[in-house]
């Protein structure tokens, strides 16, 4: 695997332990957060065990386990998967397991009712080829009558501008967002600035793909889409909606 690979394959692991809610160390953190997406995995998966694609150090997947989901939370970084199996045994939650693989060609021994990709996880897959890659992966994991859930941003060029991102009173954080017409990659860099400390300066890329793209990729992975949302409250989705959760069924 290329440096570039690894770096973009990372980085659904990096947001995670940059961002609010990514510093789980406890079951209960951020819970408050994702009440609405735990309850709506439950239903997709209908009793069964869940896969995450991309779990990060777990703030998801631990609230899934939980909830009472057996749960397998895959990320590429080994230090992500060991934190998430140190905080599910300090928790004794014994349905959870973390592993340490690469989403787009995981293949497991087991069969899940629910595979499941959180907010533009997917788009750090920097070519289509490697999201189509996580399509078929996908498919290749569930069981039958299986659902991939797949939560993403709506697609399209985002404006080039620098905006406030988060501001406390120790510190400022600043973005400033870049789009290459070539590639079709946006990248977005986090500037924070803090009283007497270097400007820590941090970036993420992302390849969007529209919602007719993604239909594509899972029929190319013998897969359909079954439901589309504009959010986990299942409000309707249009075209022009800021964001969709799209369930696939085998």
């Amino acid at each position: 695997m290329s440096e570039s690979d690894a770096s973009g394959l990372a980085a659904a692991s990096y947001i995670r332990q940059w961002f609010d809610s990514a510093e789980v160390t406890s079951v209960g953190e951020g819970a408050e957060c994702v009440t609405d997406q735990i309850a709506f995995l439950q239903d997709a998966a209908a009793g069964g065990a869940a896969l995450e694609f991309g779990a990060g150090r777990g703030w998801l997947a631990l609230q899934l386990a939980a909830a009472g989901i057996p749960t397998h939370a895959l990320d590429l970084s080994p230090t992500c998967t060991a934190h998430i199996d140190s905080v599910a045994a300090a928790a004794r939650l014994t349905n959870i397991r973390a592993v340490t693989a690469d989403m787009r060609t995981y293949r497991s021994v087991d069969r899940y009712a629910l595979v499941y990709c959180s907010f533009n996880t997917l788009f750090h897959l920097l070519t289509l080829e490697e999201q189509q890659d996580c399509f078929t992966s996908a498919a290749a994991n569930l069981g039958e009558q299986g659902r991939f859930v797949v939560d993403c941003s709506r697609a399209g060029r985002p404006n080039r501008e620098v905006t406030f991102f988060a501001a406390t009173e120790a510190a400022l954080t600043v973005q400033a967002t870049g789009y290459d017409d070539r590639t079709g990659i946006t990248t977005a860099y986090f500037a924070t600035l803090e009283d007497s400390a270097p400007v820590r300066l941090r970036q993420i890329r992302l390849r969007y793909s529209s919602a007719a793209e993604l239909d594509d990729m899972a029929q190319q992975a013998g897969l359909s889409l079954a439901a589309r949302y504009a959010d986990y409250r299942r409000r309707p989705w249009s075209p022009t909606a800021d964001r969709h959760i799209s369930v696939y069924g085998n």
